[in-house]
Parts: C-alpha cells; structure tokens; sequence
C-alpha cells in the first residue's frame, strides 16, 4: 500500500462522524460549535471530539471500500492488510501498553485490561 491504515482512517474522520476499523473498534465524532469567551475575548473554532468504542466491530465497509478507491488493490488484500494493522496494534498495546495512530490519538491498555483512547489535540 502506498499509504498507512492510520491514514486512511484519519482522512475519513474528517468526512465521516463514524470510522469503524473492522475486528478491533469504532471511531465516533461529536461536533462542537464554535465558542466565544467574552470574559478573555477569544473565539474557539468548531470542532470534533472523538470517542473510542471498543463494541463497534462490525465490518460496514467504509474503512475497506474507502482504501480500495484509493490504492487500486482488491478488497483480499485490503482486509489483509487491515488484519495485520491490528495485530500490529495489540501487539504493541501488551508489549509497552501504548499504541499511537497518526493525526488521531494515542491508545493505552490500563492493567485491567481497558483500552483507554486519548485524542491528539493539536489536530482536530
């Protein structure tokens, strides 16, 4: 693939309020408007928090169909190489308990085993 999976899916949060990554848990998006603090005189811009919800599974085939477009590969390939991405991410969550998507956030596995998601700030 000429670009990453993390790629795909923060291009698609952009776009779309849910990204699901199949097998492994589901991107939700809540806008904010913009806000106005008239005690300091500044003006917050719109924006999106994201939300991680483990249960969110089920392959809808935005994720897939969206690489497909992009990467001119077959959708084999494509869940392929989706499978390997998630295995490379728990492999690092129960190797050094972190694991970090690009331009999205980072995720934690916390002793009890929660996956924990802590959006990037700096990019919304």
């Amino acid at each position: 693939m000429k670009r990453s999976v993390d790629f795909y899916i923060s291009e698609l949060l952009y776009i779309h309020d849910c990204v699901i990554i199949p097998g492994f848990g589901g991107f939700v998006g809540n806008h904010s408007s913009a806000k106005l603090d008239q005690d300091n005189h500044t003006l917050s811009p719109p924006s999106k928090q994201l939300l991680f919800n483990q249960n969110l599974k089920t392959n809808d085939g935005l994720l897939i169909n969206y690489i497909v477009d992009h990467e001119s590969l077959d959708v084999k390939k494509i869940e392929n190489e989706i499978k390997k991405f998630i295995e490379n991410a728990w492999e690092k969550l129960n190797q050094i308990k972190k694991f970090r998507l690009n331009k999205i956030g980072l995720f934690s596995l916390e002793k009890e085993g929660n996956l924990v998601f802590i959006q990037d700030e700096e990019i919304n």
